[in-house]
């Protein structure tokens, strides 16, 4: 799968938003004004930091995206988190390709191998409809399936400062299990015992917890 050459990674730093997506399960499901907000460290890694709003509540995860092939002029990237964000101490690392960038850094369209990932990103909130169709038709034109592209509501303004309530992770846990965590967690008292072994081509890890 073609993707972009030469991109110049110091003018992809800074903040995007997040415009559409493939719904995945290391997101909440329900999240809004969306956003990414990317930093060149100093050895030439980037530090990825991922907030999403759900229920009112600021959901957050930070990361370090580096090229999976240092010597090659591709946008293939990998990107580590650590999860649960509540216990960060798991590493999950998945792909991330830049597959097609305006010239001016503007806006972009990101996925990965399998095509079962892709996201359309902006430096506004808001794209224009003739720009999302172009960037919807190119992902098609790439093999993916683009019915299953949901757009991410963007408000004018969102939450912002120390006073936004934050939601330690507890999502993540829902996002897998459901609506069967949510009625557990209903009780004054709630007793986890978790044992997951997940192995998709973007995200590889094993994890136990016990709580």
């Amino acid at each position: 799968m073609e993707v972009v050459k030469n991109l110049d990674i110091k003018r992809y730093m800074g903040n995007w938003y997040e415009i559409a997506s493939f719904p995945s399960f290391f997101q909440p499901k329900k999240g809004e004004n969306t956003s990414a907000f990317y930093t060149l460290n100093e050895d030439g890694t980037v530090h990825v930091l991922n907030v999403t709003f759900v229920n009112g509540k600021k959901v957050s995860i930070e990361g370090t995206a580096y090229k999976a092939d240092p010597k090659s002029d591709e946008a293939k990237l990998k990107v580590k988190f650590y999860v649960p964000p509540f216990l960060p101490i798991i590493p999950v690392t998945g792909d991330y390709w830049v597959l097609y960038i305006d010239e001016d850094y503007q806006y972009v369209l990101v996925g990965g191998p399998t095509k079962k990932y892709l996201w359309i990103l902006c430096r506004q909130k808001h794209m224009d409809e003739e720009i999302y169709n172009m960037l919807e038709q190119k992902a098609k034109d790439l093999g993916y399936d683009v019915s299953k592209l949901h757009k991410t509501p963007q408000s004018d303004s969102r939450p912002e400062g120390e006073d936004v309530p934050q939601d330690k992770g507890i999502w993540w846990i829902k996002s897998l299990f459901g609506n069967r965590f949510s009625s557990c967690a209903s009780g004054s008292v709630v007793n986890v015992s978790l044992c997951i072994v997940i192995s998709i081509p973007e995200v590889q890890w094993n994890m136990c917890i016990d709580e």
